[in-house]
């Protein structure tokens, strides 16, 4: 592969090889056959090629400034073997000599809207070559404090070559840390290619959303045993967005399942709750179920709270719920079936 500068006339070293088995006679480059290169010395005379011998020669060779892409050079030989005249065109690679210049484009995140404590976050960008051809390009993310790559090399990407007047779309992913504020955040991409290096900014926005704080935890009616008892946690929505259909649920699998009543549709192992405000402080309540065998004691269960913002955007957040299982009443009778 050969380097060539557009308006400049240009070497382009050639080898040829006889990988036949027949010697090749009365070899010539005879022309370039292009309307984008133009060859200043053909045809060149490169003479007789034995088996398995390669023979030298250079081309001098001018790109015309209508065009900075990729583009293969075409070369027409003539030669004979066994006296009998032969014509191939051969496509030789070519590369141009320059700086290239990279342009952000398009930028856009999935989900559309970047919240904080949302893992694998993807931000595509779309980068334009404005200047010559690049190759072996390599471009990392550069984020800031409270963000960090969803998982090795997912802030990194490698491509191979990007032509002039050409783009490529890119993509990292990160996770956000649940410290990290609502506002505008800059980052930067750092590619690199050779021995040239840009650095392309840009700004991420974390928007706001709820989120809820455990304020206590009733459970005073807790024994082992206990059938349909009520357990009430309150929670308070400290962040500063509305929470819209807003439920909660006590996790399958925890040592304190919740139960369903038909009598009282509202409370159960799930519990459908509504909008929640700012600042708002309220209570859902499970029904739940305790097997006579059940210790005593300091234990804790997992609430999931579901809700949604704006329509589209869906949240999940998982809280830890510490609760207190009593001896019961000391004439509690258990009764079979």
């Amino acid at each position: 592969e050969s380097a060539v500068l557009p308006n400049v006339v240009s070497p382009v070293n050639l080898e040829i090889s006889n990988i036949g088995n027949k010697v090749i006679q009365n070899m010539k480059i005879v022309n370039v056959i292009s309307n984008v290169y133009t060859s200043l010395d053909t045809p060149v005379n490169v003479g007789q090629i034995g088996i398995g011998e390669s023979k030298s020669a250079v081309l001098n060779i001018l790109l015309s400034n209508q065009t900075l892409s990729y583009l293969p050079l075409p070369i027409s030989l003539s030669y004979s073997t066994d006296g009998v005249e032969r014509f191939e065109t051969f496509q030789v690679s070519i590369r141009e000599q320059g700086t290239p210049e990279f342009r952000l484009s398009k930028i856009s995140t999935d989900p559309s809207s970047l919240y904080a404590d949302e893992k694998e976050n993807r931000i595509d960008v779309e980068i334009t070559n404005i200047g010559f051809s690049a190759y072996d390009i390599n471009a990392k993310v550069i984020l800031p404090d409270g963000f960090k790559s969803s998982w090795s090399d997912s802030d990194s990407y490698y491509l191979s070559r990007l032509l002039s007047q050409e783009a490529i779309q890119g993509s990292f992913y990160v996770d956000i840390d649940e410290s990290v504020e609502p506002r505008n955040y800059p980052i930067s991409i750092d590619i690199v290619t050779g021995n040239y290096s840009q650095r392309l900014d840009l700004n991420l926005l974390v928007s706001s959303k709820a989120k809820f704080e455990l304020i206590d935890v009733d459970d005073s009616r807790l024994y082992p045993g206990a059938v349909n008892v009520q357990a009430q946690v309150t929670l308070k929505n400290v962040g500063t967005e509305i929470a819209e259909t807003t439920t909660t649920k006590l996790v399958g699998g925890n040592t304190i399942p919740g139960v369903r009543s038909s009598g009282i549709t509202s409370v159960g192992n799930e519990e459908d709750l509504g909008s929640i405000l700012p600042g708002q402080v309220f209570v859902t309540t499970f029904l739940v179920n305790l097997d006579k065998t059940h210790p005593t004691g300091k234990q804790s269960a997992t609430m999931e709270v579901r809700w949604t913002q704006d329509e589209d955007d869906a949240f999940l957040q998982t809280i830890i719920v510490p609760y207190s299982v009593s001896a019961g009443p000391p004439y509690l009778l258990y009764v079979e079936g």
